[in-house]
């Protein structure tokens, strides 16, 4: 089965918002709903389709003029583990007149939301993709006969708000990212090349050093792809409750990455699979850091599957 690479976010004009945005992003009221907001500001409708729908009756969610109505797609995993938020579709009416619009999102192939909706002026849709996956989205205007489509793959999620906007400009329906530009220290999104190799260090620069000699070694968490199928894997490093590492890579076969971990503490390290779910935790403890060297090794196997274990020299060190 072939895997897809990376998606990057095709057909998007990337733009920016103002820097400087150092909250959560919305509130939990818009990235847990499954379903309208408020019913006083929104109601379904049955209406006669026309000669080009699937269906002879589209069910409209309306939303009022100057309302939102937000849904939520995926379970929200997001808001568990790592340094990651959802990214957010939105569907703008900026006009004078109503607004007859769909949306669509495919999650990995497979149909997680579609629902059709007249908005009045000023009004809005907005979906929050709350898991790490890869989605296609897909607006449709019916009484223009216009479609825009985006994919959106785990280079979508970063520690910032990214917020993908389908809006009619000019006449067109155009897809428009739009995201906040705080660094993300420790968040790494990475397509690693079939037999290559990358490393990375909690709290520093992307290449490893080499510690001194009163110093412990540093722990590696290392995520390896020996598989002939390309696979995306998480690495997550917690410590206290939070995550200074947070990398997502797509090792195609025979790929790695390594990521070093040189400051004693105790640790909790996962690896996930994003393509099939699994995943695999170990955990480091402050006191094993000393002069041995010691790696977390998360295998993936030909299903997708992860396996972890931990492997260390046997030097006897000084005191």
């Amino acid at each position: 089965m072939e895997r897809r690479a990376f998606l990057g976010t095709a057909g998007i004009a990337l733009s920016t918002l103002a820097a400087g945005c150092a909250s959560r992003a919305p509130s939990a009221d818009d990235s847990t709903t499954r379903g309208p907001t408020s019913d006083e500001t929104t109601r379904t409708e049955t209406t006669d389709g026309d000669a080009n729908e699937a269906s002879p009756e589209t069910e409209r969610t309306r939303v009022a003029a100057g309302e939102t109505v937000s849904f939520a797609v995926g379970d929200g995993s997001l808001a568990d583990a790592g340094s990651r938020r959802e990214h957010l579709l939105v569907v703008p009416n900026r006009g004078d007149g109503e607004l007859v619009a769909s949306l669509a999102v495919e999650r990995d192939g497979e149909a997680s939301f579609d629902r059709a909706f007249a908005l009045a002026p000023g009004a809005a849709v907005r979906v929050s993709l709350t898991d790490l996956a890869r989605f296609d989205a897909t607006c449709e205007l019916p009484e223009r006969n216009a479609s825009e489509s985006v994919a959106l793959g785990p280079d979508a999620f970063t520690c910032n708000v990214q917020r993908t906007s389908f809006a009619l400009r000019n006449g067109d329906l155009t897809a428009q990212t739009a995201s906040t530009l705080m660094a993300c220290p420790g968040v790494v999104t990475e397509h690693v090349p079939a037999g290559d190799a990358t490393t990375a260090t909690v709290g520093g620069p992307t290449a490893t050093t080499e510690p001194e000699p009163d110093e412990p070694a540093p722990h590696a968490l290392v995520a390896e792809n020996p598989t002939d199928e390309t696979w995306t894997v998480r690495l997550l490093v917690e410590r206290d409750g939070q995550y200074p590492f947070d990398g997502v890579y797509a090792l195609e076969p025979g790929a790695s990455a390594s990521v070093s971990i040189p400051e004693p503490a105790d640790y909790a390290l996962s690896a996930t699979v994003v393509e099939s779910g699994d995943a695999a935790t170990e955990t480091v403890a402050a006191s094993s850091f000393d002069c041995n060297q010691r790696t977390t090794a998360a295998t993936v196997g030909e299903d997708g599957t992860v396996d972890a274990a931990t492997v260390s020299t046997l030097l006897a060190c000084p005191e």
